[in-house]
């Protein structure tokens, strides 16, 4: 999901208010799930 957010944040046809979602949307993906795969059950 962080992939998607990173292609998505380069993609040029966004408008300016459709690229500040995606740039929160990386930030806040960022913030409180990127460490999930270290946590052990």
């Amino acid at each position: 999901m962080a992939d998607a957010f990173g292609l998505m944040k380069y993609v040029h046809s966004l408008s300016e208010e459709e690229q500040k979602t995606v740039e929160k949307g990386l930030a806040l993906f960022c913030k409180y799930f990127r460490n999930l795969w270290d946590k052990k059950s």
